[in-house]
């Protein structure tokens, strides 16, 4: 009950109350991220540690990123580091994740950076993913939108 029905009771009383206040302030959110999110786009990204090099326990893997958000806002946007390994069958597991921290934004672009110290052993793939970020949202994939980076 805890774990599934008396969540889905409190997120449904928010999103009722005040008239359905919240429910027109997250579709109203939707439409705007849907609008802009054609706009995402890379612009540079400068690591610490060539593609496909190695680095070594007590290392730190830097890293800034230039992203054109165009109309949106850094609010409406999770980045963040995402790390997997691969099993002997080639499937992919993720093991760990991580925000990117912004830095500034200015005139539709946003800069974010990330320092991790290695503390995990083994080959190990990372990607960065920008995905909507709401407080109404019941969790990170709820929104059908996912930009890799």
């Amino acid at each position: 009950y805890d774990k599934f029905y008396h969540k889905l009771e409190r997120r449904t009383d928010t999103l009722r109350a005040d008239n359905l206040h919240n429910v027109r302030q997250l579709l109203r959110w939707k439409e705007k991220i849907v609008a802009g999110w054609g706009d995402l786009k890379r612009l540079d990204i400068q690591y610490s540690h060539p593609a496909k090099n190695t680095f070594y326990v007590g290392e730190a893997l830097n890293l800034t990123l230039d992203l054109r958000i165009g109309t949106l806002s850094p609010d409406d946007l999770k980045v963040e580091m995402l790390f997997a390994e691969r099993d002997e069958s080639g499937r992919i597991h993720l093991f760990s994740k991580a925000p990117l921290t912004l830095i500034s934004c200015d005139k539709g672009v946003a800069h974010y950076q990330f320092s991790l110290d290695a503390k995990n052993v083994g080959l190990w793939d990372c990607v960065i993913r920008v995905i909507p970020k709401h407080e109404l949202l019941p969790h990170d994939l709820d929104f059908n939108l996912v930009k890799w980076l």
